[in-house]
C-alpha cells in the first residue's frame, strides 16, 4: 500500500483520518495537504469501512488497513449477485454458478483493482437484480433504499449508477404516485448520506482537469491491450477509465447468438422487450453516451457560450472520469447474453458452451487476471525510519514542503510524498502535500503565499520540519544566508534536504 498510485492515496487518507477529531460531516478531516480541509471520500478511502473503523482505531496502536478484505468481499459479492440474477432468470444452478464466475472475471472489474473503492460493481448487479424482480413489496423497496445507502458510503460513481438503474425500476411501478414517491425517496436517501459523509462541500465541484479526457472508446467492447487476438486495435491510455473489453469468448458467443436469431425473435425484441424496458434501456444508453463523449465535444460546447452550460459543466466535472459510466451497459450486455444463451439451449449444453467461452476469455487475455504489482521496494520505509529519528526528539506538529502547490506534481514526482505522509500520520502531524480528489485550492493558495513569504524572510516556525527538494536547495540556502536564522539545511536523501 506504500508503493505508490491510488492504493497509497486510499491508505494514507484513512491513516490520517483515523487520528483526527470527530467532525460533522463525519468524513471531514484536515492534516493531509494542510491547510486544505478534505474528506475521507475525497481520498477514496471507502467511507463505508473508514468511518466505522475510526471508532475502534484508538484501541489499535499500529497502522492497519481494510483494503484487502474489501477487495475480497467485492469479488465474492460479484459472484453471489451474478449467480442470483441468473438463477432467477434461468433456474439452472450450474449455469448460474458459471455465469457468476464469468462476472467475477469481468475485465471492467479486474481493471479496477488499482482503485479498490471502485471494485464494488456488485452494487450495479444488485440494482439489476432488483429491477428484474418486478416486485414492489415493502421488502424489495426497502432493500433498494438500503442499496443506495450502502452505495452512497462507497463511492459517488457507484452510487449514481445504482441510482439510475433503480429509477428505471421505480418508473415501472403501476401508479404514478408510486413512481414519484419511490424516485423522490431514492434521491433524498443519496443526498442525506452524501451530506452526512461530507461530499456536498463548496469545493466538491471545481474546474479540475479531465472532463471528457477520460472517456470510453467506441471500440471499448472489442479492444484490450491484454488480448492475444485483438490487441492490435488501437488503445488510448486516457481511455483506460472506460475500458470494457467483453472478452474474446463472450464476443464469439454474442455474435453467434445474433447470427442465429430468427426474425420472429427480433420482432419480439423491438415490439415487446424495448417497450417494456424502455426506462432502463434509455438511462443506460444515456450513461453510455456520456461515457463515449470525448473532451473535444465539451470544449466546443464551452466555446459556443451555450446558456446554462457552465452550470452543467460544474455538475459533469464532478464525474469527470466519464468513461466509467460504460459499466452498467457492459453488465447489461453480458447479462442479456447469458439469459438468452440459456434460453437457446438446455441446461447441460448451455453450461458446457459457457464453460468453453469462459476458457476462451481466460486463454485470450490471461494478463487481465495476472497484471498485478509483484515487486516491492523498501525505499518508502527506509525514508520513514530516517524521518522518525529526526522527529522523535523534537516537538514538530507539521512536515512542510517547499515549494508546493495544490497539484503536487508541479514540483515533485507524484509518489514522493508517500513516506513523508506515512511518517506524518504515524506521528499525528500535518503535512502540506498529498493526493486528494478534491481540496480547497483557494484556501491553500492564501496559506501558501504567506508560508513562502515567511521562508523568504527567514521566519521559520519551530513546530515545522521543512522538507526541500534538491532542485530548490540552493535557493533556500540563499534565503537562510540572507537572514538571521540559525537553522541550517541538512541532507536527508540524495533528492531531499531538510531544515530541523
Amino acid at each position: 500500500l506504500l508503493q505508490g498510485g491510488d492504493w497509497s492515496q486510499h491508505f494514507l487518507g484513512w491513516h490520517f483520518y483515523r487520528n483526527t477529531p470527530w467532525e460533522f460531516p463525519l468524513g471531514n478531516f484536515t492534516g493531509l495537504h494542510y491547510p486544505s480541509p478534505t474528506n475521507i471520500g475525497y481520498t477514496d478511502s471507502i467511507p463505508l469501512f473508514a468511518i466505522p473503523a475510526k471508532s475502534i482505531s484508538s484501541f489499535i496502536d499500529v497502522p492497519f488497513q481494510f483494503i484487502g478484505i474489501w477487495i475480497y468481499l467485492n469479488f465474492a459479492l460479484q459472484g453471489i449477485l451474478g449467480y442470483r440474477i441468473l438463477k432467477g432468470q434461468t433456474t439452472s444452478l450450474s449455469f448460474a454458478l458459471l455465469g457468476g464466475v464469468l462476472l467475477q472475471t469481468s475485465s471492467v472489474l479486474l481493471h479496477r483493482l488499482g482503485h479498490p473503492a471502485l471494485t464494488a460493481h456488485w452494487i450495479i448487479l444488485w440494482a439489476i437484480l432488483i429491477y428484474l424482480s418486478k416486485n414492489y413489496t415493502k421488502t424489495t423497496l426497502w432493500s433498494s433504499l438500503l442499496l443506495l445507502s450502502i452505495a452512497a458510503w462507497i463511492h459517488p460513481y457507484i452510487a449514481v449508477m445504482g441510482l439510475t438503474i433503480l429509477i428505471a425500476y421505480y418508473l415501472r411501478a403501476k401508479k404514478l404516485s408510486h413512481k414519484i414517491l419511490y424516485s423522490g425517496l431514492a434521491f433524498i436517501t443519496i443526498l442525506i448520506h452524501w451530506y452526512s459523509i461530507g461530499y456536498l462541500t463548496s469545493y466538491a465541484t471545481t474546474q479540475i482537469f479531465g472532463l471528457g479526457h477520460y472517456s470510453s472508446s467506441w471500440t471499448t467492447f472489442v479492444q484490450s491491450p491484454y488480448s492475444k487476438s485483438l490487441s492490435q486495435i488501437p488503445f488510448n491510455s486516457l481511455q483506460s477509465e472506460g475500458a470494457a473489453f467483453l472478452g474474446l469468448g463472450t464476443l464469439i458467443g454474442i455474435c453467434s447468438l445474433l447470427l442465429t436469431t430468427k426474425r420472429s425473435q427480433m420482432h419480439h425484441f423491438f415490439t415487446k422487450t424495448i417497450p417494456t424496458h424502455w426506462p432502463l434501456i434509455l438511462f443506460i444508453s444515456m450513461m453510455s453516451l456520456y461515457a463515449f463523449t470525448h473532451y473535444t465535444i465539451f470544449d466546443r460546447l464551452a466555446e459556443q457560450g451555450i446558456p446554462g452550460y457552465s452550470y452543467l459543466s460544474s455538475v459533469f466535472i464532478t464525474f469527470r472520469a466519464n468513461g466509467r459510466f460504460i459499466w452498467p451497459g457492459y453488465y447489461l450486455i453480458i447479462i442479456v447474453f447469458l439469459i438468452n444463451l440459456k434460453k437457446r439451449f438446455k441446461a447441460p449444453q448451455a453450461t458446457i458452451l459457457l464453460l468453453i467461452l469462459l476458457a476462451i476469455n481466460i486463454y485470450d487475455a490471461p494478463n487481465t487476471l495476472l497484471n498485478r504489482r509483484t515487486s516491492h521496494s523498501p525505499q518508502p520505509l527506509k525514508i520513514e525510519a530516517e524521518l522518525q529519528d529526526i522527529i522523535q526528539d523534537n516537538n514538530y506538529t507539521h512536515i512542510m514542503f517547499y515549494p508546493t502547490a495544490p497539484n503536487m506534481t508541479t514540483y515533485f514526482n507524484q509518489d514522493d510524498y508517500i513516506p513523508f505522509a506515512f511518517t506524518a500520520a504515524n506521528n499525528n502531524l500535518s503535512i502540506n502535500i498529498g493526493y486528494l480528489a478534491r481540496g480547497d485550492d483557494e484556501l491553500f493558495h492564501i496559506f501558501n503565499q504567506a508560508f513562502t513569504q515567511d521562508l523568504y524572510q527567514g521566519i521559520l516556525q519551530p513546530e515545522y520540519l521543512y522538507i526541500i527538494p534538491r532542485t530548490h536547495r540552493d535557493q533556500v540556502e540563499t534565503y537562510l544566508e540572507n537572514t538571521e536564522t540559525t537553522r541550517q539545511l541538512r541532507q536527508l536523501t540524495p533528492d531531499f534536504w531538510y531544515i530541523p
